[in-house]
């Protein structure tokens, strides 16, 4: 189980690369929604998840499929442009520091389940991604589709 904000929510569009891989290795992603009272057919473009219950649904994903590279197959699925907005955000940057700069700072409008930090020296810039507290496998698959 995901140990974080309960109350950060964000797009319903970042389950469909998972949903996806669900159906690619032979699972109906319905019966993951279903027993939260959700479906498929309910949602749209502009719905909003709590993190949490996304993290749930992942958490319930990883175990029925047991596949160890599931983030790595869900990840491959994100896109540039599945950030819509975020992805705009960061194109309009002047330079490629700004757009670090962008991006960190306005984060949360995007998918990513770790948190984004930059570190500049004069002669680097390092940008770190921080995992939640999570489950082991949750981690992994964090780490993997971010």
């Amino acid at each position: 189980m995901y140990v974080g904000s309960a109350k950060k929510k964000q797009s319903i569009l970042g389950l469909i690369p998972l949903f996806k891989a669900v159906e690619d290795l032979g699972a109906d992603p319905e019966e993951l929604l279903r027993r939260r009272g959700m479906s498929l057919q309910n949602m749209n473009g502009a719905a909003v998840i709590e993190q949490s219950l996304e993290l749930d649904i992942v958490s319930e994903a990883i175990d029925l499929l047991n596949d160890p590279i599931l983030g790595v197959k869900v990840g491959s699925q994100v896109t540039f442009t599945s950030y819509g907005t975020y992805a705009m955000l960061l194109m309009s940057a002047p330079n490629f520091d700004q757009a670090l700069k962008v991006g960190a700072q306005f984060q949360s409008l995007s998918l990513l389940f770790s948190h984004m930090t930059l570190h500049f020296d004069k002669d680097w810039i390092e940008l770190r991604y921080t995992l939640p507290e999570a489950s082991p496998k949750l981690r992994t698959f964090i780490a993997d589709r971010d």
